[in-house]
């Protein structure tokens, strides 16, 4: 009779154990597709906002510097004696919204990139032994620069939340979940939509040639869409095959030698100084292109590329024309310059992964 028992109690508990994982499974899964449904439901809404909200929230208030904030630091400093960690003063707390005990997560940002480090701490049931570290959320990669991760609720129900843009010029945005259950973090899911965007005029300066600016106006949006598409093109190609003088429009006359020994080009403003971020939105980074251009049947030396301060980009383009006086040792000298912005129009497409696919997809 023993023998015949056994093998039906370990089905009944691989058949327990197989529920219990499609349950975690289904559940954490469900918030993406669920997601998915709802952006499909309201895409109108969705390009407007270009954000996951209202559906995706996060913990926006810090927890506030009160005797709970003084015992998790102390809890802190004696499991975490590391470099992250060493400096209270830039660590930042968010608590967990409706998960019982309380689950908290330390935060800190470091080095030129925006690097953010995380330690999740929980509140044990028995207060004298206090707190205990969590382990990482599947969906924590450390998430630098353009994506940033958060506590919050996705659908009502709390979670680990990155979200964020797969590259400084992406027409794509994504968030990356892992619920937390009630014993723990459920199994990771990612949502990235692509858009299509839709290029206009935000701004444009002009020097004393008005007929100029008129037409360089008026090939703006083309030279953009050019160069957007070609920026797209040599995404996957290496350094090495790179040219800033790779791009070209109207015309393939050659550049003139001398560009090639300047490496940033700023962007001209006429005089105007009403942008107190002018810095960032007005100066065009590393990824940019140098190019010959007729305007008026005249040539001209042509630079555009993505806003932003060395290699930290904008999504913003950024178009100017320029002219060169032999006489001051060609020296370029600005004649017109415009800023194209992007707007979604459209949704292109929605992808969805779980697990390990949800992780390496958009480590970008």
């Amino acid at each position: 009779m023993l023998r015949r028992t056994v093998p039906v109690l370990i089905l009944i508990i691989v058949a327990v154990c197989t529920v219990a994982r499609a349950n975690i499974s289904s559940s954490t899964n469900t918030l993406c597709l669920q997601l998915k449904h709802k952006i499909d439901q309201n895409s109108k809404k969705f390009i407007e906002r270009e954000d996951f909200s209202p559906w995706v929230q996060f913990v926006k208030k810090p927890v506030g510097k009160d005797l709970e904030h003084d015992k998790l630091f102390k809890f802190l400093n004696s499991i975490y004696a590391t470099v992250y960690f060493e400096n209270n003063g830039d660590i930042t707390i968010y608590k967990m919204p409706m998960a019982k005990p309380s689950i908290y997560m330390a935060s800190l940002f470091q080095g030129s990139a925006d690097c953010q480090y995380n330690v999740y701490i929980q509140k044990t049931r028995n207060n004298s032994i206090g707190y205990r570290q969590l382990l990482k959320p599947d969906g924590d990669t450390s998430p630098c620069w353009t994506v940033s991760g958060h506590l919050g609720t996705v659908l009502g129900h709390p979670a680990y939340i990155e979200y964020g843009n797969i590259s400084d010029i992406s027409d794509s945005i994504f968030t990356r979940i892992t619920p937390w259950q009630s014993r723990g973090w459920g199994q990771v899911c990612s949502l990235g939509v692509h858009f299509t965007n839709k290029l206009y005029i935000a701004h444009y300066f002009c020097g004393t040639n008005s007929s100029l600016c008129r037409t360089t106006r008026s090939l703006a949006i083309a030279v953009a869409t050019r160069f957007v598409d070609y920026e797209k093109s040599r995404e996957n190609e290496s350094d090495a095959r790179r040219s800033r003088s790779g791009f070209y429009f109207n015309t393939r006359l050659p550049l003139p030698s001398y560009v090639d020994g300047i490496k940033y080009y700023k962007f001209p403003l006429f005089g105007y100084a009403g942008d107190p971020n002018a810095g960032w939105d007005y100066s065009i980074g590393e990824q940019s292109v140098v190019f010959s251009i007729k305007v008026d049947n005249k040539g001209y030396i042509g630079v555009i590329g993505y806003n932003g301060v060395g290699w930290r980009s904008g999504n913003d383009i950024l178009f100017a024309i320029y002219s060169r006086k032999p006489a001051l040792k060609n020296k370029l000298i600005p004649l017109a310059s415009i800023a194209i912005y992007q707007k979604p129009e459209s949704i292109k497409r929605i992808d969805m992964n779980v697990g390990r696919n949800a992780i390496d997809r958009y480590r970008e």
